[in-house]
């Protein structure tokens, strides 16, 4: 045994010598770090330890073999550089894969989304992106969704498309064969060079669920064809505030009304009146419509609010429900998903509870931050509003924050703020 351990030490630094196998170890790495999602102090540790290890193995079979201590066969060295080569050639070969595929899609008009993240993934961070795991891209050209689909084999993780200036609706001519891409269920376009034409185009999409379209002058016509998209569970129309509403009325809206999965629509900046959100109200999964910069009265944010007692409408982010349409708040203190500690059914203390919370919501002195809902809430203080039917929202307070879940925010709230909400609770 002390013999054979030099002799497999020489042989391993003389395997990991050659550029073949070391290029294919340093990949073998990178799926490493992608595959347990490392902190980057770790990274640094191992790549550090390795490295002297190396280093030290190396030398002592440079050392030995100068001496002669270490005879050891060429069938050795085949032997272990062989099988070095195939397990990490094989994650080598993927990650070149994946690697050649992001240039010829750059060099198509397609782009790896958040070049410069600030998301906790190591790779991402030092990379510009997960070469194991790309899952959004950029359409920036007409020829996009071809590129797309010439590598779907190595874009089986890809969850989001968007199409921006020049990928007009020629570059959404081929979308129907994205439902090859199974996880790839989320859309937005932005260009505007989208017609209704294109948006129709879409409507072939069967694995689309999420639709987010700002920049094209969608019409009525285009509403129509979003009508047909029974599949869709959120769904934003938009233009920005600096530039005109978009040319859609109440009768377009009235397409939309019969989508059977849609639990979240945005309308924003359109002529749409109350009237028209009205017939939104027999939507059966519709559990959020946010409507801002469409002219309402706040009495007609009540009527909306009333004929959708189980769902959210919001004209700007800090409108919470109203408090007629509460049928009781119930409290939960610790895990979010556990038992009630206790309900409150009077009505004037639901109407203060949501009164304080949208003082919060108001608050200029708040610095809001994001926070991902789906990564799962902090243990806490959390309030359940119940309408007739279904829950309609839940809020928390933990660890000094009052978490806003459907927007996907929290803020940090004084003691002096925190003890008057748990005054008004049971």
């Amino acid at each position: 045994m002390q013999q054979l351990t030099p002799r497999l030490a020489a042989a391993l630094a003389a395997a990991l010598a050659t550029p073949v196998v070391g290029a294919a170890a340093f990949a073998s790495l990178l799926w490493l770090v992608h595959l347990w999602d490392l902190p980057a102090w770790v990274v640094f540790a191992a790549t550090a330890v390795v490295t002297l290890l190396g280093a030290a193995a190396a030398g002592r079979a440079a050392f030995n073999w100068s001496r002669g201590a270490a005879r050891y066969r060429l069938r050795h060295l085949l032997v272990v550089t062989t099988l070095l080569a195939v397990l990490f050639g094989t994650i080598g070969r993927t990650l070149l894969r994946q690697s050649m595929a992001v240039h010829d899609l750059y060099q198509s008009g397609v782009y790896v989304e958040d070049l410069v993240s600030d998301d906790d993934d190591w790779l991402k961070q030092r990379l510009g992106f997960d070469p194991f795991e790309v899952t959004r891209l950029e359409v920036r050209g007409p020829g996009g969704v071809d590129a797309i689909l010439r590598h779907a084999d190595s874009l089986r993780h890809l969850e989001s498309v968007a199409f921006y200036r020049r990928a007009g609706d020629s570059a959404l001519a081929r979308v129907a064969e994205l439902n090859g891409l199974p996880n790839l269920t989320q859309a937005a376009v932005y260009s505007p060079a989208v017609t209704d034409e294109g948006i129709a185009r879409l409507g072939e999409w069967n694995n689309l669920t999420h639709l987010f379209i700002n920049g094209p002058r969608i019409t009525d016509r285009g509403l129509e064809h979003i009508g047909r998209m029974h599949h869709l569970e959120s769904l934003v129309v938009m233009s920005e505030r600096n530039l005109p509403p978009l040319p859609i009325t109440d009768a377009g809206l009235a397409s939309i009304a019969e989508l059977p999965r849609l639990s979240r629509l945005w309308i924003l900046n359109t002529p749409v009146t109350a009237d028209g959100l009205l017939q939104l109200s027999g939507l059966p999964r519709l559990k959020w419509l946010h409507a801002p910069a469409n002219g309402l009265t706040t009495e007609e944010h009540r009527r909306l609010c009333l004929a959708m007692p189980n769902c959210l409408v919001s004209t700007d982010e800090r409108r919470l429900c109203l408090p007629e349409q509460v049928a009781r708040l119930v409290v939960v203190e610790g895990d979010p998903e556990g038992t009630p500690n206790g309900a409150v059914n009077d009505a004037g203390t639901i109407a203060a509870v949501l009164d304080l919370l949208e003082q919060w919501a108001a608050d200029q002195q708040i610095a809001w931050e994001e926070y991902d809902p789906a990564a799962g809430e902090p243990p806490g203080l959390w309030l359940r509003f119940i309408g007739p039917e279904s829950q309609i929202i839940q809020c928390g307070l933990c660890d000094g924050h009052f978490y806003r879940p459907w927007l996907s925010r929290k803020g940090a709230i004084s003691d002096a703020e925190q003890e008057k909400l748990r005054t008004l609770l049971p």
